[in-house]
């Protein structure tokens, strides 16, 4: 199926989907860096909980002696930067992030292929879910004040 199709783009997007000993700085605790695992997945970067559509920008900065910068900036107004051991994985995070939070095409965002795993439940369901005029019954309408009418029936 499409859904298929696209979610499998999607994770092929992911080349590097975990990343350990990434050193995340922090600019109001700069002296005690978080140490931990990065994770990629359809929609999140995982170290800290960051939303791929919340991310305004990365920059990959230069390269240091504990490894390769990588800066986010949020819409959100969150700014952090993680320090990934190696070149490679972090140009990989890097890619990955650009594709995922910037895409091409509405059509490509992850919502618009996201499908439940409980797909035995009909897609109408929703709008059967309770019997409007049951409900206007229990609440004893119409009555002397009020009057149910079809008159808008259909939208006109």
């Amino acid at each position: 199926s499409g859904c298929f199709y696209i979610f499998s783009l999607i994770m092929e997007l992911i080349k590097t989907p975990k990343v350990e000993n990434v050193r995340m700085l922090d600019r109001y605790n700069a002296r005690k860096p978080s140490f931990g695992t990065l994770y990629l997945t359809a929609t999140h970067l995982i170290f800290i909980d960051i939303l791929h559509m919340h991310i305004a920008s990365i920059e990959k900065l230069p390269l240091t002696t504990t490894g390769s910068p990588l800066q986010i900036r949020c819409k959100t107004f969150l700014s952090v930067t993680f320090v990934i051991p190696r070149e490679r994985e972090c140009h990989e995070v890097f890619i990955t992030l650009q594709q995922l939070s910037q895409p091409v095409h509405i059509e490509d965002l992850y919502c618009f292929h996201y499908t439940s795993s409980t797909e035995d439940i009909p897609k109408p369901a929703g709008w059967n879910f309770f019997d409007l005029q049951s409900e206007y019954q229990r609440m004893r309408v119409p009555n002397d004040q009020w009057s149910l009418t079809l008159l808008n029936k259909d939208y006109e």
